[in-house]
């Protein structure tokens, strides 16, 4: 049976701000899916963006990412969760304890505000 973690992180940025922090784990974990809400939603925009990204073990492969640009997932409805969506690379998906994991929010041109919390779906990742 498989038991499932979950671990938040807010970001709280102005619009050409970005942010970044890291989560360390003290067992081998596998992050398993990410979801995304916005206290105040976030438009869609062609040009002026944000993109929320969980990266891998390897702090450069991107796992899961929500986009607010029109092209991609586009716009965060206030207070309504979305999934962010997998960048199918589960082969950077697994942390040792004690590395780090690191969550960002980016932004295109003059990006777009922030009020967001990111939870991630976690599991022990075990190896016998």
């Amino acid at each position: 049976m498989s038991y499932y973690y979950p671990e938040h992180v807010h970001f709280t940025t102005a619009l050409t701000a970005v942010g970044e922090t890291s989560i360390t784990f003290h067992e081998r974990m596998e992050v398993v899916a990410a979801k995304v809400v916005d206290f105040d939603g976030i438009a869609a925009d062609g040009s002026n963006y944000a993109t929320f990204q969980i990266l891998g073990n390897d702090k450069a492969t991107v796992l899961f990412q929500w986009a607010t640009l029109n092209s991609a997932e586009g716009a965060l409805t206030a207070n309504v969760s979305a999934d962010l969506v997998s960048q199918n690379k589960q082969d950077k998906a697994i942390f040792a304890a004690g590395e780090v994991l690191i969550v960002k929010v980016i932004k295109a041109a003059s990006g777009k505000a922030t009020k967001a919390s990111i939870c991630l779906q976690l599991r022990q990742a075990r190896s016998y």
